[in-house]
């Protein structure tokens, strides 16, 4: 419920093109968390619906609308030593969980 007061507060006027945007995302998402669950990767503390919390259903959408409306602008060009560079502190979170 929080995160919907957010959006409402934060993003304004969500565009018909956005709401696909997210629908798909959370999409890939959920389905990629069960295939996840399924193969035992990893499980959630405390599951709502479909062995995930009901606010995982939402999140990656979420992210995607922030980082859509954060950056509200074409890729940089030429300057792809900044774009390796944000990837990787992007990933770097993620990093020790793909060791495993």
């Amino acid at each position: 419920m929080t995160m919907v007061i957010i959006w409402l507060l934060g993003f304004g006027r969500i565009w018909a093109a956005e709401l696909v945007a997210m629908a798909a995302v959370n999409l890939l998402f959920v389905l990629m968390n069960q295939a996840a669950l399924k193969q035992g990767t990893f499980v959630f503390d405390h599951p709502d619906f479909l062995r995930m919390p009901a606010y995982e259903f939402l999140t990656w959408g979420f992210y995607t609308l922030h980082t859509m409306r954060f950056l509200n602008g074409p890729p940089p060009q030429g300057r792809w030593i900044i774009v390796a560079g944000a990837t990787g502190a992007f990933a770097v979170p993620f990093w020790d969980h793909c060791r495993s």
